[in-house]
């Protein structure tokens, strides 16, 4: 009876398993790269925008209620501010950042103004942060 000894290498079958296992992983890690790149960028973009709408309405705070113009004034349009209203960081001109500045009378209570910054970091995404002042 011949004595059959083992192989001591791997199978074709044995290295194309392997390779494709070690694929499988690669590729969702890659997939895992991506997306969390675009998570940092898209998160970047948000906290850009609303540190420039809380500047905005820190600004109108400072200044006082009674530099508040009651309007809206986009910058997408060009919408120009009035008396020094709505302050920088609103800016007319075309920006990465457009801005929507919303002053209103609210009624509730009497006397209340609230003054909304919608800044847009996408065409059809904003953030938008409100404040009011009594006068």
């Amino acid at each position: 009876m011949p004595f059959h000894k083992p192989s001591r290498a791997f199978s074709l079958l044995e290295v194309a398993v392997s390779i494709a296992i070690l694929s499988i992983i690669l590729l969702s890690i890659f997939a895992m790269f991506t997306q969390g790149m675009h998570v940092l960028s898209h998160s970047k973009q948000v906290d850009f925008a609303t540190e420039r709408a809380q500047e905005c309405l820190e600004t109108v705070r400072a200044f006082g209620v009674g530099a508040v113009v009651a309007g809206t004034y986009d910058s997408r349009i060009g919408d120009m501010p009035v008396s020094g209203f709505p302050p920088y960081p609103y800016n007319p001109a075309p920006s990465d950042y457009p801005m929507v500045v919303e002053a209103t009378t609210t009624g509730a209570p009497p006397g209340t103004i609230a003054v909304r910054a919608d800044v847009y970091y996408q065409p059809d995404r904003k953030v938008s942060l409100e404040t009011y002042f009594s006068l």
